[in-house]
């Protein structure tokens, strides 16, 4: 299938503790918005669509928090057992057959300049990943041809470990973009990414 002709959705994760941070990061304030609030926009930007949010911990706020956007929901009821991937998985499950390659963006990296998820989308194979000085990030594109090795995977290693096992050799688009590495995890770096951004007047 030619990459114009395919359809390509948006898994956005969002269903963990935010044991690092201490409070939710989806909801943190960034800019003018939220960080969710704020990937999601660029998410709408590319027109990327469906917009899939998966939630978990403190689904009902988030879920609240895009009440004005046209975003899909569906909950990991496990979040507290289980990981990214599993959730990666339910949103897969749930796009699977509407979608012919989907971004998978963690909702603590939301600093993402759409140019950058443009080239991304213009890019070919079957795992994309950005590159910004050698170091790769996100988000990252993933082509249907891998989604039955993921739902697979029975290992340990999350993401990682189902595109190795599975064999498929990662496409590197090199970008100029500090977002694609930058998250909000711990206070720390949450304060490293409002250093980056304009912050509005009162």
């Amino acid at each position: 299938m030619k990459r114009s002709e395919a359809k390509t959705g948006a898994i956005v994760l969002a269903a963990g503790r935010s044991t690092r941070m201490g409070t939710v990061k989806a909801l943190l304030p960034l800019g003018r918005g939220s960080m969710v609030q704020t990937l999601v926009s660029t998410l709408m930007t590319v027109k990327v669509d469906p917009i899939l949010i998966v939630t978990g911990y403190a689904a009902e706020e988030i879920e609240k928090e895009l009440t004005e956007v046209d975003a899909q929901f569906v909950h990991n009821a496990r979040y507290a057992d289980t990981d990214m991937l599993d959730s990666i998985r339910l949103g897969i499950r749930s796009l699977q057959g509407r979608c012919n390659r989907i971004l998978l963006w963690p909702v603590d990296t939301p600093l993402v300049q759409a140019d950058t998820v443009q080239k991304i989308l213009n890019a070919d194979g079957v795992f994309v990943c950005p590159s910004f000085h050698r170091r790769s990030g996100h988000p990252v594109l993933l082509d249907e041809s891998a989604f039955d090795h993921v739902m697979r995977y029975s290992g340990q290693a999350g993401l990682k470990g189902a595109v190795q096992t599975s064999g498929i050799q990662p496409s590197y688009v090199v970008v100029e973009d500090e977002g694609v590495l930058l998250n909000g995890n711990t206070p720390e770096e949450y304060a490293k990414m409002l250093s980056r951004v304009e912050q509005p007047k009162n």
